[in-house]
């Protein structure tokens, strides 16, 4: 280890110069930084569910639309509302990547000035039109404007898209004073897009400036802020600027990259800024400091980070593209945070002229810690082991469920319009349900008819969130007296005025098949899921035809179940991965559930009382997993590191746990208290899976420190018996003397290690 600290003392501006050079050049990428939406970004390119969609579009059209609804007390069907209805519609026919308009526009067309009692009529009356164009009470009228096949594809529009609708909206609002709601998938994607670009933009730089007054706060030198905030933002720069150059853009799941990198690249600098530090205040010289403070803590953050790399490259097996990237880029990233904790951060410390500082008591001392623990271990043991079983069983009552709209906090814009058109006038999500009806022309089958109508009913009465559907068979039922034709003939005979009163793309392959449109409040996704699966099931079980759901709305609650599932399922791959690492670094197989057990414990502690309260488990709690395994590994691993190697110094039990505590217990505490802080401030965020990640984070850190320092020491005292504890002369002497490899050494020359 001297050797190498003396490579770097000679090159250590070089070093520091040549590095920090390097990644601020290649950080120039980020000027190319976008940002990516739209479904497409969710798939694989062959995947099924992408198929099967590009194929339902090919037949049907776009399903993606946006929706523009508003109020008039005094009822829609009068001069003032209608002349909007068709200024609007008339204004959305002409904007770019707008396929077609749907609203009540014709009725005003229809109507004239004098007529509107008898549209409204005519339109409460129509099944196509109430409860989706028109509200039932006659007070609230929509749009619904389909968004162009294509257009969000490739390159995503989705903004140029809605600034447009924005400005035709905004036109009209300043004309008439109505307040007009717009929802739909298009402003979702850029409400999400907009609330994730201005959160990314501010809580990072936020999160960074509370680490940094932490750090300062504890140590009270610049130093402890400019190394460690140093070497992490540089390692941030370079990973990102990486994902830029290979052509990848950022999403909702890539944003969150420089969130994982701080706070696991900040646990690592610090461990090895505190030992460097407390050598300092030892007397070491510089040199000889961070020699020691390498010497100490190599193996442990090389192991450390390896654990974490393998738990984040464990996502990789995910066939959700934002998924992987993130997986793979944060593995990349903690391995590089890796080299430059080990490389630039010595160098750096190397160039500084630290003065000593004489400390009256240790910051987080803990007098006869070893003693404590070996004397309570089994009382320690069982009360942690009851209180965690008790949380723990609320692990058997969890469920893993997410509604998108409940991502957004209830005062963005977006969220505030879709909630206005659940309350007002319909469901804000569409199932596009197709039914093959097994040949050429069978959609006009009077019996296929007759069950799509029962479905119909069927699924409305399953399920309150089903709020619209219409078809071919209320068409027929309409020109019919309110009852399906009972002969092909009579069908045949009013094709040509069924196929007039059918929205556009209702029927297709040479009327095979069929498409029921259904508007849906938004739901969890596992209800979306339960929902999609009766609806495919009626027709399987009920009849001799089939049906498929298809739309953005079903991709999506299929996908946001699969990307907790396999975040959760990450989890425990990331457990097995670490559990084989220590099994092979320490090669006590009887102490593996040791190893383990701490690591776990806080992550199914809070699970479980999620589980007890009824709150599901969200993207946000799913990906604090990955965050909390790894910091929780880092602790467990320096500790275990530490432990060992004063045992085999011939250190007793309580000895090595007081040995452990003055070398790495400081800077347990000091980066759980850090990152806690930090992560708090995330609670605030309009991005709710953001609020939830911070919540869950930092009550699982808090929980760790408290596992990794009395559960842990308790079972390794259990587990290990007591024998040889007190041995003559194991009892740890003041500061580190006695229990460092070489530390009872001459010191290095001063000429060569300053």
């Amino acid at each position: 280890m001297e050797r190498y600290v003396l490579f770097l003392e000679r090159y250590k501006g070089w070093i520091v110069a040549a590095v920090t050079l390097a990644i601020l050049l290649f950080g120039t990428v980020l000027k190319d930084m976008a940002y990516e939406g739209g479904y497409r970004i969710w798939f694989a390119e062959g995947s099924g569910a992408l198929a099967d969609y590009d194929d339902y579009k090919a037949r049907f059209g776009s399903d993606d639309v946006i929706v523009i609804a508003f109020r008039e007390p005094a009822g829609i069907f009068g001069d003032k509302a209608m002349g909007s209805v068709s200024r609007l519609n008339a204004a959305l026919r002409e904007a770019p990547y707008i396929e077609r308009v749907v609203s009540l526009a014709q009725s005003h067309a229809a109507a004239g000035g004098a007529g509107w009692e008898a549209a409204k009529r005519r339109a409460l009356a129509d099944p196509a039109q109430r409860g989706l164009l028109v509200s039932e009470d006659g007070t609230t009228a929509m749009l619904i404007a389909t968004v162009a096949a294509g257009a969000r594809d490739g390159e995503d529009r989705s903004f140029a898209i809605q600034e447009e609708v924005d400005r035709i909206v905004d036109a009209e609002a300043a004309r008439t004073g109505y307040v007009y709601h717009v929802s739909g998938a298009v402003p979702i994607q850029t409400g999400f897009t907009e609330v994730m670009i201005r959160e990314l933009l501010l809580f990072i730089p936020l999160i960074a400036l509370s680490v940094g007054t932490l750090l300062f706060g504890i140590y009270r030198r610049i130093s402890a802020v400019v190394v460690p905030m140093g070497v992490v933002g540089l390692g941030i720069v370079a990973v990102v600027a990486a994902e830029v150059a290979a052509g990848y853009r950022i999403n909702n799941f890539t944003a969150d990259i420089p969130v994982f990198m701080l706070a696991i690249g900040i646990a690592a600098a610090v461990h090895l800024y505190t030992t460097w530090q407390h050598r300092i205040n030892e007397g070491d010289a510089n040199g000889r400091a961070v020699t020691v403070a390498l010497r100490m803590n190599l193996k442990a953050l090389f192991f450390t980070s390896l654990t974490t790399a393998l738990g984040f490259a464990s996502l990789a097996v995910s066939d959700i593209v934002p998924v992987y990237t993130l997986g793979l880029a944060t593995a990349g990233g903690v391995m590089l945070n890796f080299l430059l904790v080990v490389v630039l951060m010595p160098a750096m410390l190397l160039l500084m002229r630290p003065e000593r500082r004489v400390l009256r008591k240790r910051f987080f001392h803990i007098r006869n810690y070893g003693a404590f623990v070996v004397r309570n271990d089994t009382t320690i043991v069982l009360l942690t082991t009851l209180f965690f079983g008790l949380c723990g069983a609320g692990l058997t009552r969890l469920q893993v469920d997410s509604n998108l709209l409940h991502f957004l906090d209830d005062d963005v814009k977006v969220r505030q319009a879709t909630e206005f058109v659940t309350k007002a006038i319909t469901g804000p999500m569409g199932y596009e349900i197709v039914v093959d009806a097994g040949r050429d022309g069978g959609v006009y089958d009077p019996a296929f008819l007759r069950s799509v109508a029962a479905f119909q009913t069927a699924f409305k009465n399953a399920f309150a969130e089903v709020r619209h559907l219409y078809s071919l068979a209320d068409a027929a039922a309409a020109l019919n007296g309110g009852t399906i034709p009972g002969s092909k003939e009579a069908v045949a005979a009013q094709r040509a005025r069924l196929d007039a009163l059918l929205p556009e793309g209702s029927v297709a392959g040479e009327g095979r098949y069929l498409h029921i449109g259904a508007r849906t409040d938004m739901a969890y996704s596992r209800r979306d899921l339960e929902m999609i699966a009766w609806a495919e099931g009626w027709w399987r079980m009920q009849t001799r035809w089939s049906a498929k759901v298809y739309g953005q709305t079903a991709m999506f609650a299929r996908m946001q179940s699969e990307v907790t599932d396999t975040l959760l399922e990450s989890i425990g791959m990331s457990v097995a991965l670490v559990s084989l690492v220590m099994l092979l670094l320490f090669r006590k197989l009887r102490l593996l559930y040791v190893y383990i057990l701490p690591n776990l414990l806080p992550f199914v502690l809070v699970l479980g009382v999620m589980g007890w309260l009824g709150i599901a488990v969200d993207l946000g709690v799913a990906i604090s997993g990955a965050v909390i395994l790894g910091i929780a590994v880092d602790d467990t691993m320096h500790f275990l590191v530490k432990y060992f190697g004063a045992r085999k110094r011939g250190l007793g039990s309580v000895a090595a746990f007081d040995a452990v505590m003055e070398q790495t217990g400081q800077a347990i505490m000091v980066t759980t208290l850090i990152l806690s802080a930090a992560f708090t401030m995330l609670v605030t965020s309009d991005f709710i899976p953001n609020a939830h990640f911070a919540v869950v984070t930092a009550t699982a850190l808090l929980i760790a420190v408290a596992v990794d320092l009395l559960f842990l020491p308790a079972l390794l005292s259990l587990a290990e018996g007591r024998q040889g504890q007190f041995r003559e002369g194991a009892e740890p002497q003041p500061g580190f003397e006695g229990q460092l490899p070489g530390a009872q050494e001459a010191a290095c020359d001063p000429v060569r290690l300053r």
